[in-house]
C-alpha cells in the first residue's frame, strides 16, 4: 500500500538523520561502482571480440581447462553459472543477514491487536529486504543474456565476485564484533 511505503521511507529518513549520514553518501558510491563495472565489462567484452596480432591469439590461447579460448562465449555455460551463483552466494551473505522487520503497526505475527510503534530501523529493513530480492531477480533474469558475454569477461567477473567473496567469509566478521572502550574516567597517558 501507498501509506505502508510512505511510513517506510519516512522511517528511513529519521534513521538516516539521527545517525547523521546523507543519503547522497549512500547511494552515490553504488552508482560510481556501476559505472566502473560497465566500463570495464565493455573494455573486456571489446578486446575479446575485436582485438588482432598478439592481443588475439594471447586471449584465443590464454584459457585453461574448457575455457581455453578466452575470445568466444562459454558452451557449457559453466562461468555464467558460477559467476552467478557467486553474486547470490555475496548477495545472501552481505544483504540476507538483516532480519526482517517484525509485522506492520496494529497486528503481530499471529493476527493479534500490538500496540508497539515501529521504529525507525524497520523501514530500513524493509527497504533492505526490497533490495535483497531485487538484486536476487535481477541476478537470475540477465543470466539468459550474460551467457553470451565472451569467457573473458567472466574470468573478469569471477576473480571480482570471488575476492568479495572472500571478504565477506574472512574478513567482514571480525569488522563486525564490538569494540571494547576504556573504562569511563580512565585517561591515557600519551607515549613516553
Amino acid at each position: 500500500s501507498n501509506g505502508s511505503a510512505g511510513r517506510d521511507w519516512g522511517s528511513v529518513r529519521t534513521a538516516l538523520r539521527q545517525a547523521r549520514c546523507s543519503p547522497a553518501l549512500i547511494v552515490g558510491p553504488p552508482f560510481l561502482q556501476i559505472a566502473s563495472f560497465v566500463t570495464l565489462t565493455v573494455g573486456v567484452r571489446t578486446l575479446a571480440m575485436h582485438s588482432h596480432g598478439e592481443v588475439h591469439d594471447a586471449l584465443s590461447t590464454g584459457g585453461c581447462l574448457w575455457f581455453s579460448d578466452l575470445t568466444i562465449p562459454d558452451e557449457l555455460w559453466a562461468l555464467p553459472m558460477l559467476h552467478v551463483a557467486v553474486v547470490l552466494i555475496n548477495l545472501e551473505l552481505g544483504l540476507g543477514s538483516v532480519a526482517p522487520p517484525p509485522p506492520a503497526h496494529g497486528t503481530s505475527a499471529d493476527g493479534v491487536a500490538s500496540t508497539e510503534a515501529p521504529s525507525p530501523g524497520d523501514g530500513i529493513r524493509r527497504v533492505v529486504g526490497a533490495l535483497h530480492t531485487g538484486l536476487n531477480m535481477t541476478m537470475l533474469t540477465v543470466f539468459p543474456l550474460i551467457s553470451e558475454l565472451p569467457q573473458a569477461v567472466f574470468v573478469v567477473w569471477l576473480s571480482t565476485s570471488t575476492s568479495s567473496l572472500a571478504y565477506q567469509l574472512c574478513v567482514k566478521p571480525y569488522l563486525a564484533r564490538p569494540v571494547e572502550a576504556p573504562p569511563t574516567g580512565h585517561v591515557l597517558a600519551p607515549p613516553a
